[in-house]
Order: C-alpha cells, then sequence, then structure tokens
C-alpha cells in the first residue's frame, strides 16, 4: 500500500513540475517571472489640437502626418552604354491632416472653420500642434506642429465629425534636423535621351 502512494506521489509531482515549465514560472530557475506585455488599443488614443498655443480640441481618430515627393522618371543612358529608366524626387507635398471624433468639437474649431468662410484664407492661418497621448496619460507619446494651417472642411454627420487642416509644413517633435547635403549629382554617369544639342557645331 505504501508502495501504490509512493508512485502516485512521484507522478503528481513530476505532472506539477512539467505544468511550471510549460508556463514558463520563472521563478521555478530562481529568475523573476517575466511581466506581460501591455498593448494600448487604438481606439483608446486622444489626439489633442493645439492652435497657436492653445488646446482647442481632442479627437480619437488622426491621419495624414507626414509627405510625400511625387516621382519622376526618365530614360538615360549610362556611362557604359546601358538604356535604364531613372527616378527622382521631384515635388513635395504635405498630406492633409484629417482629425475624427464622435461627438461635435468645441465652438473654437466651428469659428475657425467661420473665419475661413466669411474672411477667406489670409485671416485662417493657423500655426498647431497634435499632441498623442495613451490612455488615462499625462505624457505625449509624439507630437508635431503644423505651420500656416487652415480649415479646408469640418463636418459633423450625426455620428462623426471630421476636420480637415491644409497647411505649409509638418515637423515631428523631437525628430532632430536632417541633414542639409545634396543629392549627389549623376550628371558625369548618366546623360538624358532626347533630341541633339544644335548649338554644338557638326564636325565633318
Amino acid at each position: 500500500m505504501n508502495r501504490r502512494y509512493y508512485w502516485l506521489v512521484l507522478f503528481a509531482g513530476g505532472a506539477a513540475l512539467t505544468a511550471l515549465a510549460l508556463v514558463g514560472d520563472g521563478r521555478l530557475w530562481g529568475q523573476p517571472a517575466q511581466a506581460p506585455s501591455i498593448s494600448i488599443n487604438s481606439e483608446s488614443f486622444v489626439y489633442r489640437l493645439e492652435l497657436q498655443g492653445q488646446p482647442v480640441g481632442e479627437y480619437t481618430e488622426c491621419s495624414g502626418l507626414g509627405s510625400h515627393h511625387e516621382i519622376e522618371e526618365q530614360v538615360v543612358i549610362t556611362a557604359a552604354g546601358a538604356v535604364v529608366m531613372e527616378s527622382t524626387p521631384g515635388v513635395l507635398r504635405w498630406h492633409k491632416i484629417i482629425l475624427r471624433r464622435t461627438t461635435p468639437s468645441d465652438a473654437a474649431i466651428w469659428q475657425w472653420r467661420q473665419i475661413m468662410e466669411d474672411k477667406g484664407l489670409a485671416s485662417s492661418l493657423r500655426d498647431g500642434r497634435i499632441s498623442l497621448y495613451g490612455a488615462g496619460s499625462s505624457t505625449p507619446l509624439a507630437q508635431w506642429t503644423f505651420t500656416q494651417g487652415w480649415p479646408a472642411s469640418l463636418v459633423f454627420d450625426g455620428s462623426q465629425e471630421e476636420l480637415v487642416i491644409v497647411h505649409e509644413g509638418l515637423d515631428r517633435v523631437g525628430a532632430g534636423s536632417t541633414s542639409t547635403a545634396t543629392r549627389t549629382s549623376r550628371a558625369t554617369l548618366i546623360r538624358p535621351i532626347g533630341p541633339p544639342d544644335r548649338s554644338e557645331p557638326v564636325s565633318s
């Protein structure tokens, strides 16, 4: 009888050790267990809009915080005589900032749009800042500043308000300045395909 209980206890102990190893309890090996990772739900993000240094609204959605260059392409011939397609940066374009919330914003935003309607662009230009906060946090996760912004659109459709801001420049706060070095010229390596230069004398 004692032998039966001995094997039962031994089997139960082995199963317990196996279970602890599978769940990764670090304390089993004399190490602190790893804390579970925390993932912030995107729906809990809050975007605060400031105009001329004054907070004017908070939003649950924001897009358009960036820019892009149009891509220009031309066929060129390399020094080795190969015909290739070269892509170069063209016009710089800033994306429109789109802010959304489920309820109408404060009067300050609607007054800003009203100024645009009544007095036009010159009276509506504002510098601003957008700060991203996590749920219940008073410290911004990220911030962007824009210059010469104006409200291109402000609409509340009964379930959602949407504000569209057009601007002349956007910076990520704390990102630092970019290099001012110019792009290396490839003029000595390639020449564009096109009509001959009639100004050059033609040898006989």
